[in-house]
């Protein structure tokens, strides 16, 4: 199966292929949009799948904050998505995000 059902434990994991691209326009910038069922989800990084573990790391910080996520994966890449319905990514800029799940990732998931 392709589908690793998630959302209200993780991200949910999805093959490229099964999801909907498009462009949309947003506060003066155009983004990197997906559509999947009947959800929209806004790009918030690309990775190599060599950082593999990284993606999910972040992917699950983030789903444990309330976002809704999904990492779709292809032969060479992971994208890691947040659900354009989510208050909090509306508020917060991609840096700022990413920032805050990296902490919460490090914080979580890193031995002290």
């Amino acid at each position: 199966m392709t589908i690793v059902p998630a959302f209200n434990n993780g991200p949910l994991v999805v093959k490229e292929e099964l999801v909907s691209l498009f462009k949309f326009f947003f506060q003066q910038e155009i983004y990197d949009g997906m559509r999947y069922r009947q959800d929209l989800f806004r790009l918030l990084n690309t990775f190599e799948v060599a950082r593999r573990e990284r993606v999910y790391n972040l992917g699950h910080a983030l789903a444990d904050r309330g976002l809704r996520v999904v990492i779709t994966r292809s032969r060479d890449r992971y994208k890691l998505w947040i659900n354009l319905r989510d208050p909090w990514e509306r508020k917060n800029d991609k840096t700022e995000i990413v920032r805050r799940a990296n902490r919460y990732a490090c914080e979580q998931f890193l031995p002290t």
